[in-house]
């Protein structure tokens, strides 16, 4: 699906920026809406990796997240998870644009 590729590497991006590592970013569908839309799991394996708390290093991955244009909301979550709501008009309008302006705007 083309949007989950859009939030995976979104995901990467936030994880480059935010922690300095490489790692998936595990971007799934949340299973109850109430949690938002994604829910960004990539963050729990780097902090075995980088030896620190999975919480302490979900909250800029967070932040980073949501500087995105489509993200609405990027909210810890549990032992380390990223849970993402998107905004409903960067959804709408995309499905109208190419894919490559959609990736210009990460």
């Amino acid at each position: 699906m083309r949007l989950e590729r859009f939030l995976d590497d979104l995901g990467k991006k936030a994880l480059r920026d935010a922690l300095g590592a490489e790692g998936p970013a595990v971007v799934r569908p949340t299973t109850d809406a109430k949690h938002g839309d994604f829910q960004l799991n990539g963050v729990l394996p780097l902090a075995k990796q980088l030896k620190k708390p999975p919480r302490e290093l979900a909250g800029p991955v967070a932040a980073a997240l949501a500087a995105s244009d489509a993200i609405a909301q990027a909210e810890v979550a549990g032992p380390g998870f990223v849970n993402l709501t998107l905004r409903p008009e960067w959804l709408a309008a995309s499905d109208a644009r190419p894919l490559p302006e959609i990736y210009a705007q990460r």
